[in-house]
């Protein structure tokens, strides 16, 4: 839970940053993965993932919608129903480096580099 804090703490005031709270009223965030959700549609996480990786920073891409996986196209599941939220997240969310041995330093070199991608 404290790398979640820390990248919360370092990235909330980012206003093209969506990054949920280690808690609210009724519920308690674990930070199983530590998500971000791009705001700002210039720029998708796909880039973001890129540029982040030319610097040795690695994310992985938020889950892709179930609608636009090919083996559901061609069990015809979905026909031409529009998700435009599960879209949404799939192209502009990603999730952060978290790992056990993960140090204060690097979180704050990596929401620097982010803050500084994403003004």
């Amino acid at each position: 839970m404290l790398i979640g804090k820390i990248y919360y703490d370092n990235l909330k005031f980012n206003k093209n940053i969506k990054i949920l709270p280690p808690s609210n009223a009724y519920s308690k965030n674990i930070y199983w993965v530590v998500g971000i959700l791009i705001k700002n549609k210039k720029i998708k996480a796909s880039i973001l993932a890129k540029k982040l990786l030319k610097m040795g920073i690695q994310t992985r891409p938020f889950f892709w919608p179930m609608h636009e996986q090919s083996i559901f196209k061609k069990m015809k599941l979905f026909k031409k129903e529009k998700f435009p939220n599960s879209t949404y997240l799939s192209r502009y969310g990603l999730y952060l480096p978290s790992y056990f041995y993960l140090k204060e330093k690097e979180i704050m070199k990596i929401t620097k580099i982010i803050n500084g991608i994403l003004k």
